[in-house]
């Protein structure tokens, strides 16, 4: 009776201790937003307004959750939300929202033909009259697929441009495994991915027609930053566009792509792009002009001036 005793003690306990974790965690994560006021005008708030997906792998859709309560007294309604990049999709599931409640925006990141750091900005657009643009950001580091390694690689491709340009053995389970960069091996057409189905949203139809300033912010600021200095890719300014050798260079690269960064692809219509030669020349003349009109070292402001 006494074993009894002491074995039941212990477990009651250990039941108790579980109970009141339990509770604390439900009451937690069940805690009403707190209203300002009745009398208040609507306002979103929103849990999250950065989510960082980590490491994932190049060419597949990862889908997140951002939540967002009203914690105002008037019905908060979600008039539009908004993305620049036609790779990431938005599905509103709440459009309207009553005081007190939640509503829920899931978002798919597509990481097709991306790599390295990735950073996605999204706008969220509400009758809240303190703040009607709410911008919300999804990041991840994108890295190449994991693909099961071929014995005979290097045999069986010899010197072929299909070749991965750079192989890294991983050792998995047991098995031998490589991390290949998807777009090393990949050819004029197959990088041109980016200008088909929705990727042509951002690469191809928003550029149409366009030159200069205008062709730059609708097809490259994504990427090189609505300045030309920098961003997800590298700045493009400034640089010695007067030099024929280094224009020439830069020329080569919007065409046909990059022999670096393979994740940027060739932009002419002879590399399966959407642009024309006057359209490319038109690039490299915004970037010189936008060179040229960079202050200089000593017509900069110095610091606390």
């Amino acid at each position: 009776m006494i074993l009894k005793r002491k074995i039941l003690i212990p477990v009651m306990i250990l039941v108790l201790l579980v109970g009141v974790g339990l509770l604390l965690l439900l009451s937690r994560q069940a805690k009403p937003p707190v209203l300002v006021s009745r009398t208040d005008p609507p306002k979103i708030s929103f849990e999250h307004k950065r989510l960082d997906l980590g490491t994932v792998t190049e060419g597949v859709e990862i889908p997140s959750v951002y939540r967002f309560h009203n914690v105002g007294g008037e019905p908060l309604m979600i008039k539009s939300v908004t993305t620049s990049c036609g790779c990431t999709s938005l599905n509103l599931k709440d459009k309207l929202v009553d005081p007190g409640k939640m509503g829920e925006l899931e978002v798919i990141m597509d990481t097709s033909m991306k790599q390295g750091p990735v950073t996605k900005e999204i706008d969220v657009y509400s009758n809240d009259p303190k703040n009607p643009e709410t911008k919300i950001y999804l990041s991840a580091n994108v890295v190449p697929a994991l693909l099961p390694q071929r014995q005979n690689l290097d045999d069986s491709e010899g010197t072929s441009p299909q070749k991965p340009a750079r192989q890294q053995n991983l050792q998995s389970k047991g098995n031998e495994m490589s991390m290949m960069d998807p777009h090393a091996g990949l050819t004029e057409a197959q990088k041109a991915k980016i200008f088909t189905g929705k990727c042509a949203t951002c690469h191809v139809l928003q550029g149409k027609g366009k030159f200069g300033a205008a062709l730059f912010q609708a097809d490259c600021a994504m990427c090189h930053g609505m300045n030309a200095q920098g961003k997800e890719a590298p700045a493009l300014i400034p640089g010695d566009y007067h030099d024929p050798k280094y224009l020439s260079h830069m020329e080569s690269i919007i065409r046909y792509g990059s022999p670096v960064n393979i994740s940027m692809p060739g932009f002419s219509k002879t590399a399966g792009g959407p642009l024309s030669d006057a359209q490319i020349h038109s690039i490299l003349q915004y970037l010189e002009r936008q060179t040229n009109e960079m202050p200089k070292p000593q017509d900069r402001d110095l610091p606390g001036g």
